[in-house]
């Protein structure tokens, strides 16, 4: 049960960062990918998403 709720609430985000993303320009819709994806590689280096698996 837990699981589906982990789940429910990761589709709510990734729909409220698309719903986020179509409402910007292109140049704005880049620069904000740029920055999760500095986001996400940076946790990934720390090491943060696989401690977080564990």
């Amino acid at each position: 049960m837990k699981d589906k709720k982990i789940e429910k609430l990761i589709k709510e985000i990734f729909k409220d960062i698309a719903l986020r993303l179509y409402e910007l320009n292109y140049k704005d819709r880049n620069s904000l990918l740029a920055e999760y994806r500095e986001w996400i590689h940076e946790d990934f280096r720390e090491g943060k998403y696989i401690n977080a698996a564990l």
